[in-house]
């Protein structure tokens, strides 16, 4: 029979290096040039739309009135001369409309060319991110990731990020994310292989079941799919943080895991710097 004791959380699994490979290009307040082109990147690949009235030429005018009060930062990787990837925080609060404390970031999206996905841009511009965010004094960075998205789900997790928060108002549910920057968990040292056989191991072990229900008796780590929002809300209740976004193609031979589900692990039984 698995062994089920509550003594075994899912607290081995670090973050991933980002790549090297591709030059992080930082966009300058005065550079008007290059901010119509991160935002352009934006409109041209349908990851936001303009407003009725509104023009590229204005928006981006916008955008460098926010950078030039260190309301905003961005960032973007070319290749072959062309945008491939950008990245986006925001410093004040207020700033797009978006609430937080003094002391945090806010992520306002990470986005990659289709035809460029696999590269490893994501983890870079996740990482740059959060160089921007130290570098303005930040002890934290905050997102939030609709229902669904379970490639950014999984690429954030993957980078330290903690599912802390679900609200299940929005159309799509969205998911509420937080990255401590002061206790940042360490870089991963094992390959995917390495942590795919960790999951199975873990799995064949009973240490981290599907889960229909959680209550006070709920083993410490468990896999919940992640469009179930109101049992999601019954974990974080109870303390759990989301760590991971586990995948068919991680334990292919595993009945259970017919879809992707979010790894939950009790926040007290993780490492101090996990947290």
């Amino acid at each position: 029979m698995p062994n089920t004791e509550k003594t075994y959380p899912f607290k081995d699994l670090k973050v991933e290096q980002e790549s090297d490979e591709y030059p992080i290009e930082k966009i300058d307040p005065e550079n008007l040039d290059a901010i119509k082109a991160y935002y352009g990147f934006e409109i041209e690949n349908g990851f936001s739309t303009l407003s009725r009235g509104d023009t590229v030429d204005a928006m981006a005018g916008l955008r460098q009135r926010q950078m030039r009060s260190d309301a905003l930062r961005a960032a973007i990787v070319r290749i072959d001369g062309k945008v491939a990837a950008t990245c986006e925080i925001l410093l004040k609060s207020g700033t797009k409309g978006h609430v937080f404390n003094e002391d945090e970031a806010r992520s306002s999206g990470v986005l990659v060319h289709p035809e460029k996905q696999g590269l490893g841009l994501g983890r870079i511009m996740v990482a740059e991110q959060e160089r921007i965010a130290e570098e303005a004094g930040k002890k934290a960075i905050i997102s939030a990731i609709d229902r669904g998205n379970d490639s950014s789900l999984r690429l954030h997790l993957g980078f330290g990020f903690r599912l802390d928060g679900c609200d299940e108002k929005k159309d799509p549910p969205e998911f509420h994310i937080r990255k401590n920057l002061e206790k940042k968990p360490p870089i991963a040292e094992r390959t995917s292989k390495e942590i795919q056989e960790h999951l199975k191991t873990e799995r064949d072990a009973g240490r981290l079941p599907v889960a229909n229900e959680i209550n006070e008796s709920s083993p410490d780590q468990v896999s919940i799919d992640p469009k179930n929002t109101n049992l999601i809300n019954q974990a974080l209740k109870q303390g759990y943080v989301g760590v991971y976004l586990l995948r068919p193609k991680d334990i292919p031979d595993d009945p259970e895991i017919y879809g992707n589900f979010v790894v939950f692990v009790k926040a007290k039984n993780l490492p101090e710097n996990q947290k």
